[in-house]
């Protein structure tokens, strides 16, 4: 950008120095050979103040610039860019302050261009660091929500598990009771048939022969009294 600005002005003042330079030329062809109009004080003077002008401040810096652009520039030899800077030189006061103010009016139209590229660029940079800003947080909140999700889920198995495994705890009691409970039933009456006296032996050799005997006692229960 600043190298398309740089060469629009190099343009117009190129431009606007030859043009200047030609009605110079014209202006004093068109005086009258032999006819001094202007006395010799008044040349002094002007060659002063034309001096004075072409070694300023403002002029040293518009000339640095020219020399700089035509030296990068590829579309004007060194010989135009010696002419040029000649055509310059010779400009009359008036011309050079008219020339001065020309490229004072480029220049700041340039740092204008140049500051509302700055300003936009920051704007830009601006509007996209908040899209970003706005965007992480999007992913925060996503991540918080979904690690929450997760959290509640994780507890809700951990319930679950806890629920279950006590559970198993109270079958598991339920069931010894219940065992508990049997053997105080058989031991408490002496087994199935105690204390009805019921006997029972298995004697298979006992007898006469090898026949199997069985033999079997009841006992009436025994009164207490």
């Amino acid at each position: 950008m600043n190298r398309i600005l740089s060469i629009s002005v190099c343009a117009a003042i190129v431009l606007f120095g030859l043009a200047t330079a030609a009605i110079s030329q014209n202006a004093n062809s068109r005086r009258p050979s032999g006819t001094n109009q202007a006395s010799s004080a008044t040349t002094i003077n002007t060659a002063a103040e034309r001096e004075k002008i072409w070694n300023s401040p403002t002029m040293l810096k518009a000339r640095a610039w020219v020399q700089e652009y035509c030296q990068r520039s590829a579309k004007i030899t060194p010989a135009e860019a010696k002419q040029y800077m000649t055509e310059l030189e010779n400009l009359s006061p008036v011309q050079m302050k008219l020339w001065l103010l020309k490229f004072d009016h480029q220049e700041e139209m340039n740092r204008k261009r140049e500051e509302d590229f700055e300003i936009a660029r920051r704007a830009h940079l601006k509007q996209a660091e908040a899209i970003n800003n706005a965007t992480q947080k999007s992913y925060a909140d996503i991540n918080r929500d979904e690690n929450e999700a997760a959290s509640t889920e994780e507890r809700s198995l951990q319930i679950q598990a806890q629920n279950d495994a006590e559970r198993g705890l109270a079958k598991q009691e339920e069931t010894s009771l219940d065992a508990s409970n049997v053997d105080s039933f058989y031991n408490g009456y002496g087994g199935l048939y105690g204390d009805y006296g019921y006997g029972f032996s298995y004697r298979p050799l006992d007898g006469i022969g090898v026949a199997p005997h069985i033999h079997i006692h009841v006992h009436p229960p025994v009164d207490a009294d």
